[in-house]
């Protein structure tokens, strides 16, 4: 028995940390493909298509600039979904545990005592 829960709780934290810290890299390179923020940072003061007029040189950077702080924000925004997915997903076993425990407890405690004053009707209101 001490084995399964061993086994579920490395197979919960460890691999499926590097699970997702995989897929994560790998969402990244293909969201850079997509948005080439890397190629555009490389490139960020030379002119767009190779347009060395006067023109070309000017708005290039401009765009550029304009594509790498969309593509950044963009990245952050996916990163930040991802790291709360994470969270929740390492949080969870232990919000279960929490709740069944705390839910074994109302199932043994108790029960309260009931006032004098207004009998019955007053322990529905009050629970």
């Amino acid at each position: 028995m001490q084995s399964i829960v061993i086994n579920f709780f490395y197979n919960w934290y460890i691999d499926d940390t590097k699970n997702f810290f995989n897929w994560f890299a790998g969402y990244i390179r293909t969201l850079d493909r997509t948005i080439g923020l890397v190629g555009n940072l490389q490139n960020w003061t030379s002119p767009l298509f190779g347009d060395y007029s006067y023109i070309g040189i000017v708005v290039g950077p401009i765009l550029r600039t304009m594509r790498i702080f969309l593509g950044a924000s963009l990245y952050l925004a996916v990163t930040i979904l991802s790291m709360a997915i994470y969270l929740f997903w390492i949080i969870l076993p232990i919000l279960v545990i929490t709740m069944v425990y705390l839910n074994f407890l109302v199932l043994i405690k108790e029960p309260e005592p009931t006032f004098a004053l207004g009998g019955e009707l007053l322990n529905l209101i009050i629970r």
